[in-house]
């Protein structure tokens, strides 16, 4: 896969209902073929900050059914050598609409999903190219997306 991720710069995103931060999105192509969309919450606590991705991956045709798109959600945290990505429940408090873009996957199925090795590879492309989320990427630094 060559994957090239697109941020949308959206001022009025929503946010976490729950505080000021706002939350993110963006598109993800394969081979310039629309693959994955995603978003991405504030989630934790201050002390235990998780950011909340949220990927949706399958096909995007005009003619396809959301039966043929997957939605996983990770609770990230940065790693030693990668980023630290546990599959949590499919849905995120502030984009409620996700949990429509295709079939929730449940944290305890997610590792022997046949689409969990491509939506992983995936997340960490989204990780990579988003400058947004570059506070997830090992031995980087960056502003953190934090809930006050």
């Amino acid at each position: 896969m060559v994957l090239r991720v697109e941020p949308i710069e959206d001022p009025l995103a929503a946010g976490c209902p729950c505080c000021s931060e706002g939350g993110l999105r963006g598109f993800v192509y394969d081979d310039e073929q629309p693959h994955a969309v995603y978003f991405a919450e504030s989630g934790g606590m201050g002390t235990k900050p998780v950011v909340l991705i949220g990927v949706a991956a399958g096909r995007w045709a005009q003619d396809a059914p959301m039966e043929e798109r997957v939605c996983f959600v990770f609770a990230c945290t940065k790693g030693a050598a990668e980023i630290d990505a546990k599959p949590t429940i499919p849905y995120l408090l502030a984009f409620p609409e996700f949990k429509q873009l295709g079939l929730g996957v449940e944290p305890e199925d997610a590792e022997r999903h046949p689409m969990f090795g491509a939506v992983r590879t995936t997340l960490d492309a989204i990780v990579a190219q988003d400058a947004r989320l570059a506070h997830l990427r090992p031995g980087r630094a960056g502003t953190r997306f934090v809930a006050d």
